[in-house]
């Protein structure tokens, strides 16, 4: 009787807690995805959404109007588990300042990588991105570090055109994710692991889509992977 007793308190003790930790993990759900948040800018129609494979997710986007320019970032943290959350809180607020600084996007992607170094220390949680700007004129101009292409849907040519076709690549570099621990600090002038900036016009009626490996690594019907094309 008393071990029967005690193994019902048992079972009692770890449904309160398994419903504790639940509550805990949905807020955290919650928080996230209200961070997720796009502002109405004139002239752009901008629309995100974010479905976590679990319950928190590691991708993350953003959107700020700035100088006249509207700057934007999608990232992908690649930690699984409760800890994505710090990571991912971590890597939206540093693309968010950066965001909102006045630098290029060159100069920005450094300077999240610089800030991600430095608030992670040896934790290394690598993170793919996109950063860039579009301007009043549709002028836009983005860095690739490591994420998935970008595709650009034209309007006037009435098709998803391959970036080759439509970005001028200016710069020199390998495009690598960020905060992966290389022991050879990024220069923004001379290094190796520079980034390409990316720079192409959209016209009335041309969108843009950014995505993650979410939507490649998805599989269909037969069981293999989407890919970028997929």
């Amino acid at each position: 009787m008393s071990l029967e007793f005690e193994q019902v308190t048992l079972n009692e003790t770890l449904r309160t807690k398994n419903e504790s930790l639940f509550v805990e993990v949905e807020s955290l759900r919650k928080r996230q995805q209200e961070s997720l948040f796009i502002p109405e800018i004139e002239g752009l129609s901008i629309a995100g959404f974010n479905i976590p494979a679990q319950h928190i997710s590691g991708d993350g986007y953003g959107i700020v109007e700035d100088s006249k320019k509207t700057k934007f970032y999608i990232f992908d943290v690649t930690s699984h588990g409760l800890s994505t959350s710090i990571d991912w809180g971590m890597t939206h607020a540093v693309f968010n300042f950066a965001a909102r600084s006045g630098l290029s996007p060159k100069e920005s992607i450094y300077n999240v990588e610089y800030h991600l170094d430095k608030m992670t220390g040896h934790h290394i949680v690598p993170v793919t991105a996109i950063y860039g700007e579009i301007d009043e004129e549709g002028g836009m101009s983005y860095i690739h570090a490591g994420h998935t292409r970008p595709l650009f849907y034209s309007k006037q040519m009435g098709r998803v055109l391959p970036d080759n076709d439509v970005v001028i690549k200016e710069g020199k570099g390998n495009g690598r994710a960020l905060n992966t621990g290389t022991e050879e600090p990024l220069d923004i002038d001379n290094s190796e692991h520079n980034y390409y900036s990316h720079k192409i016009k959209l016209d009335q009626g041309d969108f843009l889509l950014l995505y993650t490996d979410g939507i490649t690594e998805s599989r269909n019907k037969y069981g293999y992977f989407l890919e970028e094309w997929g």
